[in-house]
C-alpha cells in the first residue's frame, strides 16, 4: 500500500502547476528532448553505401491536472501547446516550422511525440526516399549528433493573447517531418508557448527547451555507382504517388 501511494505521488509530481493570482503562470515546466537518432539511408544502385536522411527526436512533455486545464480554457481560451523549430548556424536563426499539440492529448498520457528533420533530398516524400541515387546530389552522413543541456527557468508567465495565424500542423493529422537545409550542421532550438487553436492566439512568450540539438559534423560520402547520376528519374516516376508531395 505504501509503495502504491509512493508511485501515485511520484506521478503527480510530474504535473505542471498552475499559479493563480494577479497574474497567472505555469510552474514546474521541465519538458525533455529524448531518443535523438540519425536516420540512416542505404543508397547506391546496390544499396551498398550508408548516408543520412536526417535525424529524429521525441518530445516528452509534462501534463496539467484536469482542473488546471479547465481553468486555462475557460479564462483564456488556451487549449494547446504550440512548438517552434529553429536552426541556428549563423547570426539569424532559420525557422524550420511550427506544430501544435492539444493539452488534452498530453493529459491522456500521449505525451511523447516524434519529430523528423530531413535533408531536402529526403523531405519530398517516401518515393524520393526510395531512390538509389538521392536528388540534389545529396551525399551527406551525420557523424556527430548530440543533445546539449542549458539552464532554463521552470516558470512560464501567461499573457493576454495575441494573434498568430502562421501555418502549423497537428501530429494527429500529419506526420511531423520537416525539411532542413542541404547541410544540417548547426544547432537546433525547439521552443514552446501556450496557444488557443480556436482563437488562433498565443498566450505566452516562446520558451526554449532546456536542451538543444547539435549536428556537430557531417561527412561527404562517395557513391561510386551513382557517379554522374543526380537521381533515378524513371525509378521516382514508377513509384510516384501524388500524396508524397504533401508538405509534412
Amino acid at each position: 500500500m505504501i509503495y502504491i501511494l509512493f508511485l501515485f505521488f511520484l506521478s503527480c509530481s510530474n504535473n505542471i502547476e498552475l499559479e493563480k493570482g494577479s497574474s497567472w503562470r505555469l510552474n514546474k515546466l521541465n519538458p525533455k528532448l529524448t531518443k535523438l537518432i540519425s536516420i540512416e539511408w542505404k543508397v547506391g544502385l546496390k544499396k551498398e553505401v550508408m548516408i543520412s536522411k536526417g535525424f529524429q527526436f521525441n518530445l516528452d512533455f509534462p501534463s496539467l491536472s484536469s482542473s488546471d486545464y479547465s481553468d486555462l480554457q475557460q479564462n483564456y481560451g488556451i487549449d494547446s501547446w504550440i512548438f517552434k523549430i529553429e536552426k541556428v548556424s549563423g547570426p539569424i536563426p532559420r525557422n524550420i516550422g511550427f506544430f501544435n499539440i492539444p493539452l488534452e492529448k498530453i493529459n491522456r498520457n500521449m505525451n511523447e511525440t516524434s519529430v523528423k528533420i530531413y535533408y531536402p533530398a529526403a523531405a519530398m516524400g517516401e518515393s524520393y526516399r526510395r531512390v538509389s541515387c538521392p536528388k540534389f546530389n545529396h551525399r551527406l552522413k551525420i557523424t556527430s549528433l548530440q543533445l546539449n543541456n542549458n539552464n532554463q527557468s521552470e516558470s512560464l508567465p501567461i499573457k493576454e493573447g495575441y494573434n498568430f495565424a502562421t501555418k502549423q500542423y497537428n501530429p494527429s493529422n500529419f506526420p511531423l517531418s520537416y525539411s532542413g537545409d542541404h547541410q544540417l550542421r548547426g544547432k537546433f532550438v525547439i521552443s514552446y508557448a501556450l496557444y488557443g487553436v480556436r482563437t488562433k492566439k498565443i498566450y505566452s512568450s516562446f520558451k526554449p527547451f532546456s536542451q538543444t540539438i547539435s549536428v556537430a559534423s557531417e561527412q561527404t560520402i562517395v557513391i561510386d555507382s551513382c557517379y554522374g547520376i543526380e537521381s533515378n528519374i524513371k525509378e521516382i516516376k514508377s513509384k510516384f504517388n501524388i500524396k508524397d508531395l504533401e508538405i509534412k
